[in-house]
């Protein structure tokens, strides 16, 4: 995990709401923006620690989906929203989408 601290930013929990701070693990730990890097990742994820993600994940998707769906298209989103945005891309990108 360590190998791809470079490509993760911290969150800062005051851009989150309440409801979805409890995520932010996960958010750090799968929401990394660089494509490359973040295949990566997910290739050396084993099978125990998606179906882990995947399982946190369960009826959380649509409550992660309206927050970001939120912002105004034009509006400048927090740093949060990135990791938020990434981690629902990496569920997306391995098949293992929870809803």
């Amino acid at each position: 995990m360590a190998e791809f601290d470079e490509y993760r930013d911290e969150i800062d929990a005051n851009e989150v709401p309440p409801e979805l701070r409890d995520l932010m693990g996960l958010a750090h730990k799968w929401g990394i923006g660089d494509d490359v890097a973040r295949s990566d990742f997910e290739d050396t994820a084993t099978e125990e620690e998606k179906e882990q993600f995947r399982s946190k994940l369960t009826g959380r998707t649509s409550q992660i989906t309206n927050w970001l769906n939120s912002f105004p298209e034009d509006s400048i989103h927090p740093g949060a929203f990135s990791n938020f945005t990434y981690m629902l891309e990496a569920l997306s990108e391995m098949n293992i989408w929870p809803d």
